[in-house]
């Protein structure tokens, strides 16, 4: 079949959009339930840079107003350009890595005006990410890692990751700004963990059951409380668990950087989908309704301490998902989980703090390790479901400032205030 009979069956991808004709001659399509394997959609000029649905018009800083009740629609000026591209891999309907699309006449049109339909447009594999080491640390004994994707030698970061290399952990990870209030692709089949040669062990075995049943069994000395802790997948186990989530981002590829090892921790399941999961849906409901530019928004999420459970003598060891023959622990099970959401404009920001440990019994003043100065925080527990619930991962809440000192996150207190290096 000819190059053209494959243009002209090809639709924009937005896995599976819509296209509507308006009036002024601007293209419109609407990012529906699709697939996975997504190119990316950049803005062709002046630079590349990622193109996202914006359904508020924000060209009053202190005023948002909705001019689409659609959080996934796209629009393109009359004339305006788009690329499409797969990097690597090819589109799965034709021979193409990429495509430069425009708005003529309420239409996306490619070359040799040959009119784009919306379908199944979609990559044949997942485009291949680039993952930078910056060695600037970030924490101690912590240097950033860089995630994202290069295009036409740009460099289009995604995600950053300040990660230890000692203990073989992620420390804390972000994106530039926030892309939550944006839409996100529904519904997809999502590709496998990836790691490099950041870890020194195999991280993907330490997230079995079985490993972990093993694991605990030595550590505590008994099987029979190993198998207490850890029963099953559906029951509890310490499930990998992302700390930047993928349904802040838009675009299917750039949600699958998110599933890299250096940006998942060992977390209760009970707590992933219980606490973990109310703290990803306020700090995303949060920018939505929020009355101001989400660019004046920073989110961080990140791990802290070490999680124990009592032995056979009830005396508290603490969790470390590998030890080699050296007996250097590698990977801990984070005592705490958190997300920090940040306002540029006021310069105040709040961290909202889960304890990863549903077998305490009660959670003492100890485990309160900041204050909950922030004006809102009383205001934000309410908005949390179960809060206080142990299983699902009791959450409190602290000024940033105070954490960040308590925690030694003084590196990251600076990108908050400075708001020029992620």
């Amino acid at each position: 079949m000819s190059v053209n009979y494959y243009f002209a069956i090809i639709l924009i991808y937005l896995t599976a959009c819509r296209l509507t004709a308006e009036e002024n001659g601007t293209c419109t399509f609407t990012l529906q339930k699709g697939t996975a394997k997504n190119p990316l959609i950049l803005k062709h000029k002046p630079k590349i840079e990622f193109f996202y649905p914006d359904p508020y018009n924000e060209d009053k800083e202190d005023e948002r107003k909705l001019k689409s009740d659609k959080f996934n629609e796209y629009r393109l000026s009359k004339g305006e350009k788009i690329r499409v591209t797969c990097l690597d891999k090819k589109f799965e309907k034709v021979p193409h890595h990429q495509l430069v699309v425009q708005c003529v006449d309420d239409q996306l049109v490619q070359r040799r005006n040959i009119f784009m339909n919306f379908n199944d447009m979609e990559c044949d594999d997942f485009p291949a990410a680039t993952i930078k080491n910056i060695y600037e640390e970030c924490h101690e004994n912590s240097s950033i890692i860089e995630t994202g994707y290069t295009i036409s030698k740009v460099f289009l970061k995604v995600m950053s990751v300040c990660f230890d290399k000692n203990e073989q952990k992620v420390v804390y990870s972000w994106y530039r700004r926030s892309m939550a209030h944006r839409g996100e692709t529904l519904d997809v089949t999502w590709p496998e963990y990836k790691y490099g040669t950041e870890y020194k062990f195999n991280v993907t075995e330490v997230y079995t059951v079985e490993y972990q049943q093993n694991l605990l069994t030595k550590i505590l000395k008994s099987k029979s409380l190993a198998k207490k802790y850890v029963k099953d997948e559906k029951t509890n186990f310490l499930n990998k668990t992302h700390i930047t989530w993928e349904g802040d981002y838009v675009h299917g590829a750039e949600q699958a950087i998110t599933f890299r090892y250096i940006n998942v921790a060992p977390v209760w399941k009970t707590i992933e989908e219980g606490s973990w999961t109310e703290l990803k849906k306020f700090v995303r409901n949060t920018i939505i309704t929020s009355k101001e530019n989400s660019a004046q928004y920073r989110i961080f999420s990140g791990t802290h301490g070490v999680a124990t459970l009592p032995d056979t003598k009830k005396v508290e060891q603490k969790l470390y998902m590998y030890t080699d023959t050296e007996k250097e622990n590698y990977l801990p099970v984070p005592l705490y989980i958190w997300k920090i959401i940040y306002n540029k404009k006021s310069g105040k920001g709040m961290v909202l703090i889960s304890i990863n440990n549903p077998y305490l019994k009660k959670v003492s003043k100890d485990y309160i390790i900041c204050k909950d100065s922030h004006p809102d925080c009383k205001n934000t527990l309410k908005q949390i479901n179960n809060h206080t619930n142990i299983k699902k991962g009791y959450v409190f809440c602290c000024d940033v400032e105070d954490f960040c000192k308590i925690t030694n996150n003084n590196y990251l207190l600076k990108q908050l205030i400075e708001n020029d290096k992620a």
